[in-house]
């Protein structure tokens, strides 16, 4: 039974939205639920796929993130594409480590084939 529920529940997925001002955005999610990348805003749905495929794309190559500090010194990461725009920002962490397994987590979860959509 525990493999049954962890077979729907506990599995690494993009979460494709519809935001309240009409963009749409996907966040990546680990499979113990939390969040650890948030997209940009797109102006239609299919911005937001391209953005899953971008990910899927550029996060296997660690050369792909970069390391940043936020105003209030915390670490977050963003991950890149070959252009320079930016597919994908983390949440912040105490520490530089933090940020690293962050990245980890993203390249691990980014080729997952799960896409959720919630309008």
């Amino acid at each position: 039974m525990w493999n049954f529920i962890k077979g729907i529940f506990g599995r690494d997925r993009y979460i494709i939205r519809k935001s309240d001002n009409g963009e749409w955005g996907f966040i990546l999610k680990a499979a113990n639920g939390e969040t650890i990348g948030v997209s940009e805003a797109y102006e239609r749905k299919a911005g937001a796929e391209n953005g899953v495929a971008a990910v899927r794309t550029y996060a296997p190559d660690y050369t792909a993130f970069e390391l940043r500090r936020s105003t209030d010194e915390r670490h977050y990461f963003v991950l890149k594409a070959d252009n320079g725009e930016i597919i994908l920002v983390s949440e912040t962490y105490e520490t530089k480590d933090g940020a690293r397994k962050g990245i980890d987590a993203v390249m691990r979860a980014s080729q997952t084939e799960r896409v959720d959509y919630k309008n």
